[in-house]
């Protein structure tokens, strides 16, 4: 029985590691394409006029940002390795010496306002290069900087509450989120289940969910979507919701607050954009987690006031905005997605696809199937590698199952 727990021990920390190594690939390609970024703003400020001097402090933030995730995922790379050498020793071969082998190291910072904005070294700069983006949500790639394994994902799971009643024996869940890829579960909860939240039980269980996911490093984030919060009148109700909630550790919570679910036409779309950025005004003064918000990428380019919409969007510092772009071609989706990623340096965007099966086919991957999801999710992380792009989320957890292999 020992032998057998120590195994099961030495599996968990070995894909524990070998997500941890995914994740360092990702940051360091992140922090070349800031750095590039960074290279690209001095340039400009020294023959252009305008804000390019605020754009090349933007894109500063944005390096010291990248630098400080890929140290971060460095140190977890670090602990995972130490992990793995405690239960496998070095005579059990491959186990044991693949936690040896190359790995990305980072140097320091050097602030330098005369040089390059600093300089990541790695033991092989065109292998990491070469490889495709694989921090949470983006592309599995092993040692090699071969893609390996399925895209990770993020999903909704707009019905929740079945999948915490499993909250004491989540096994099967966690295996079909690993089948999927899912390493972001955005889940939501029905009115009746958000006030049985209320209760000590049904919290405990969910915390139990929540601790047992990022044991997994799978992250649990609140998903609320009710277009009537935007409305002065209603928005009291959402910032309840989330006085209800704000002790159950979330790592973030997501608005899925849609303008166009509303009368448009009769109410005005700058009056909705105008209450909707109060509307998160409003909860970010109260709200213990990071917040993101769901949007049309059309809104962007609307005017409040004087002022576009995904400015004053990037004023709010939410912490993501995930673009509802719902096409199944991976180039167009791309082809829409860089301008605004490089218009707005300073915002992390993700973008959502979908796999409803009420959707037109152009709109939808459902008809495609898994495999092909999975290549088109592929191909659309690799043509996206700006540092603020932060991953794919699909739409929705409850399609996967009809979907064909």
């Amino acid at each position: 029985m020992r032998g057998r727990e120590l195994r099961a021990q030495a599996s968990q920390f070995l894909n524990a590691y070998r997500a941890r190594r995914e994740n360092l690939q990702f940051a360091a390609k992140r922090l070349l394409a800031a750095e590039e970024a960074v290279r690209e703003r001095r340039l400009r400020a020294q023959r252009l006029p305008g804000d390019v001097l605020e754009k090349l402090q933007q894109a500063r933030l944005t390096y010291y940002h990248a630098a400080s995730d890929a140290i971060e995922a460095e140190a977890l790379l670090l602990d995972g390795r130490a992990h793995v050498l405690a239960v496998v020793p070095e005579a059990c071969g491959s186990a044991s010496s693949e936690v040896t082998g190359p790995r990305v190291e980072l140097a320091v910072f050097r602030g330098q306002e005369g040089g390059r904005a600093g300089r990541m070294t790695m033991g092989s700069v065109a292998r990491t290069r070469g490889t495709e983006p694989s921090r949470d949500y983006a592309v599995a790639a092993d040692g090699s900087g071969k893609p390996a394994g399925v895209v990770k994902l993020g999903t909704c799971i707009w019905n929740a509450g079945p999948l915490l009643k499993k909250a004491d024996d989540a096994d099967d869940v966690w295996r079909q989120f690993a089948t999927r890829g899912i390493r972001r579960a955005l889940v939501s909860f029905t009115a009746t289940e958000i006030d049985a939240l209320s209760e000590r039980t049904a919290q405990d269980r969910l915390r139990r969910f929540i601790k047992s996911a990022k044991s997994r490093e799978i992250r649990i984030e609140l998903l609320l979507g009710e277009p009537t919060w935007i409305l002065p009148r209603h928005r009291g109700d959402l910032l309840s919701v989330i006085r209800k909630l704000r002790s159950i550790p979330f790592a973030a919570l997501n608005l899925d607050l849609e303008p166009n679910q509303l009368d448009e036409r009769a109410l005005g779309k700058e009056y909705l954009l105008k209450e909707l950025l109060a509307t998160l005004a409003s909860v970010k003064s109260i709200s213990p987690w990071p917040i993101a918000l769901s949007l049309h990428p059309r809104y962007l380019k609307e005017r409040v006031g004087a002022v576009e919409f995904g400015k004053r969007l990037a004023d709010l510092e939410l912490d993501e905005i995930t673009l509802m772009v719902y096409v199944r071609n991976p180039d167009r989706t791309a082809e829409i997605l860089t301008p605004i990623l490089k218009a707005y340096p300073e915002v992390k965007f993700s973008v959502a696809q979908s796999i409803e099966d009420t959707l037109p086919r152009e709109e939808s991957h459902f008809s495609a199937g898994f495999a092909q999801l999975q290549r088109r999710m592929r191909r659309l992380a690799k043509s996206l590698p700006q540092p603020n792009f932060n991953g794919i989320i699909v739409q929705a957890w409850s399609y996967f199952d009809a979907m064909h292999p």
